[in-house]
């Protein structure tokens, strides 16, 4: 799809992984997966002040279940199945576990509009915007999260994971107000911080990368055309990146969430941050991030490993009640091509529309260039909604 071609899969523990994920013939990842969903509580009963969730020791990838029609995901939606041997003596299917659709973002890619400051124009240009969407769902007892990769036609990637279900609650006390919000008579909705933990296994034109941050600072420079006169401008800072500084102690289990991001050299024997374990055993799990940082080990020209962490705060609210709405409760991250192209590689759609006028200043007469139908006809014929729940 518009330069994309990838491989994925739904793993039992953490769900989605891509891989080999390519953009016009070049591998961007190796690997892009979701490693942990947490959830932390507060609370003043010890019910609530104890709660940590680490879903992948709930099988969240297990738990995708059928995908509605017209609701979950488009009509227009190709929906495919899913298998998992968990708690069964065989494989189980599990249907219409994801489903994967052409999105119109409703905002142009690029457009622009070139006046001729007389009332008149030279020429309009826009690009539709549309992105191909890779969906899939986690119902783990109470929450719910929806999945999302998105494809753009410029080389950037997206990933996305909304929020929703019901809310995690309490039994309400006065006290309690200072940990969330009353939400019905007798019910406390607990203020709780969502994150997860994603691996992007980066091969950008190649397995060897290094990783650079960009910055921005402000300098106070002389005017050299104007003695005396100063300017204070912004200018691009760019710095090699080592080791993590020292942290906090944190529960072994839970040190990936200190870092937005964090680099780290491939290994093999380092194939995913977190494990089905750590829920029953935090203080000591079978993995500990922290280990993967505290190595030593140089990160320049080598095949690297990006870990990202988003979050949300969310603090329940009597809106809650039924479920908690996905407007407000989505978190992601992109990959985005910087100076890897030429030029926008959008350029290669033939989506485009071109208008000029024939007649300028009156433009009453357009010359309109595209290289698609003017009008498409229908490609979703109505059927009967249907669900199975399996």
């Amino acid at each position: 799809y518009g330069g994309w071609s990838l491989a994925f899969r739904l793993r039992s523990s953490a769900g989605l992984q891509l891989f080999d994920v390519r953009f016009g013939g070049e591998r961007v990842a190796y690997e892009l997966s979701v490693q942990e969903a947490i959830a932390f509580y507060g609370g003043h009963s010890p019910a609530a002040m104890q709660t940590k969730y680490m879903d992948a020791g709930w099988a969240m990838g297990a738990s995708s279940y059928e995908l509605a029609r017209g609701v979950d995901c488009p009509e227009t939606a190709a929906f495919l199945d899913a298998h998992h041997l968990l708690d069964a003596d065989g494989p189980v299917r599990f249907p219409h576990a994801l489903c994967v659709f052409e999105l119109p973002t409703g905002v142009p890619l690029r457009r622009h509009f070139d006046s001729d400051f007389q009332g008149g124009f030279h020429f309009y240009a826009g690009l539709e915007g549309r992105a191909l969407v890779l969906r899939t769902t986690s119902t783990v007892y109470n929450y719910d999260y929806i999945w999302d990769v998105l494809l753009y036609p410029n080389g950037v990637l997206e990933t996305k994971v909304h929020a929703t279900g019901y809310i995690h609650a309490t039994f309400y006390t006065p006290e309690g107000r200072r940990y969330g919000s009353r939400v019905h008579s007798h019910l406390l909705g607990n203020i709780h911080t969502h994150l997860v933990h994603y691996k992007v296994d980066l091969d950008v034109a190649g397995s060897g990368n290094s990783f650079e941050t960009m910055d921005i600072r402000f300098e106070n420079i002389s005017t050299p055309w104007s003695a005396g006169a100063r300017v204070v401008q912004p200018r691009g800072t760019r710095a090699g990146v080592g080791q993590e500084p020292p942290g906090p102690r944190l529960t072994p289990a839970l040190t990936c969430r200190r870092y937005h991001l964090a680099v780290t050299r491939r290994h093999e024997n380092e194939p995913s941050s977190s494990s089905i374990y750590s829920q029953n055993n935090p203080w000591d799990p079978p993995v500990t991030f922290e280990s993967f940082i505290r190595d030593n080990e140089t990160i320049e020209d080598q095949d690297l490993v990006a870990w990202v962490t988003v979050g949300f705060l969310h603090v329940p609210h009597a809106e809650d009640i039924p479920n908690t709405a996905t407007p407000g409760n989505a978190v992601g991250f992109f990959l985005r091509p910087f100076n890897f192209f030429n030029e926008d590689p959008s350029v290669a759609s033939r989506a485009p529309v071109i208008v000029r006028p024939l007649d300028p200043p009156a433009c009453s007469r357009l010359q309109i260039q595209r290289w698609t139908p003017a009008s498409p006809g229908p490609c979703v014929h109505p059927e009967p909604f249907t669900y199975n729940g399996t």
